[in-house]
């Protein structure tokens, strides 16, 4: 796993004698060898012509090295639909052929007891523009923050993480794994 934290000092008006504040990070990365690889992640949101419009896109170019202010993470509104679109490359033979040759899957959680995983799609079908084109599509009904001493919160953030396997860790015993993911925290303000 690997991610950059940026931390700035300030004062703490609060007198908690926390100073020292985070700034900015970079995309959490991990994989455990270059066979396969998340190459790009992008966020698109309903427009007011309701169409699907681009609100954050980061490349493997850039992931493990651009700074990603504290204020600038991707913010989403409770009960908003957000399109996401998770691109990658496998370069093995397929030793399982069967659809693109590795499946992803989505985590993400509203707090510790309620973790959630769904799986993104490359079959052509509804949202996801090709099949087998190694772009996995995925439309996800945004949560709500949750709720503080029975009070609702208006704003909270949580991470997300998008990890892809190959087929061939799955269904062959013999082979070694082969998996990628990618982590980034978002933000769900109630409206």
């Amino acid at each position: 796993f690997h991610r950059m934290v940026r931390f700035v000092e300030g004062d703490a008006p609060d007198g908690s004698g926390r100073r020292w504040r985070v700034d900015a990070f970079t995309m959490g990365t991990g994989s455990t060898d270059d066979i396969v690889s998340v190459t790009k992640l992008e966020y698109f949101t309903m427009n007011s012509e309701n169409t699907w419009e681009s609100g954050f896109v980061i490349t493997s170019d850039e992931a493990e090295t651009r700074w990603i202010q504290r204020d600038s993470i991707p913010t989403f509104y409770m009960g908003d639909s957000v399109k996401i679109e998770v691109s990658v490359t496998n370069n093995s033979d397929p030793i399982f052929d069967y659809k693109s040759g590795e499946g992803i899957v989505m985590h993400y959680g509203r707090h510790r007891y309620y973790k959630a995983r769904r799986k993104m799609h490359d079959d052509g079908i509804g949202p996801d523009a090709g099949e087998n084109d190694n772009t996995f599509t995925k439309i996800w009904r945004i949560h709500g923050p949750g709720y503080y001493v029975f009070q609702p919160r208006p704003y909270r953030v949580f991470r997300a993480f998008f990890d892809v396997m190959d087929f061939g860790t799955l269904f062959d015993t013999e082979e070694d794994v082969h998996t990628a993911f990618w982590g980034l925290p978002y933000k769900v303000i109630r409206e």
